[in-house]
C-alpha cells in the first residue's frame, strides 16, 4: 500500500507571500494544498506540479463555513494536513486606532 505524502496547507497561497511559500514547498518536493479567494489565480497555479503533488481550493478564511468544507475535501482528496502556512489576509490603509472590529476580522 503506498503511503501518501504529508501535505502542506497554505492559506493566501495564490499570490504574494503565500505564492513564493508554495512555489518554495513544491520546489521542495512537497505535496502543498492552496487555499484562496481568487479562483481565477487558483486555476493559473494548476501548472505548477503534478495534480498528486498540488491542491487548490477557493477559500475565505473569514468565512468557517467555507473552511471547514475546503478542509475536508482537501482531507478526502489528499489526506490529513500536517502544516499551515497562514499568508491570507488583506491590506487597508486605516490607522489601527480607527479600525472597526468587522474590517479587523476580515483582515
Amino acid at each position: 500500500m503506498e503511503m501518501m505524502q504529508e501535505a502542506i496547507l497554505v492559506t493566501g497561497g495564490a499570490s504574494g507571500i503565500g505564492l513564493a511559500v508554495a512555489r518554495g514547498l513544491l520546489d521542495a518536493g512537497r505535496c502543498v494544498l492552496v487555499a484562496d479567494v481568487s479562483q481565477e489565480r487558483l486555476d493559473d497555479m494548476r501548472n505548477l506540479a503534478p495534480a498528486e503533488r498540488l491542491g487548490c481550493v477557493r477559500m475565505d478564511v473569514s468565512d468557517e463555513a467555507q473552511v471547514v468544507d475546503a478542509l475536508e475535501r482537501l482531507e478526502l482528496d489528499f489526506g490529513p494536513i500536517s502544516g499551515l502556512v497562514n499568508s491570507a489576509g488583506i491590506g487597508r490603509d486605516i490607522p489601527f486606532l480607527d479600525t472597526d472590529t468587522a474590517s479587523l476580522r476580515r483582515i
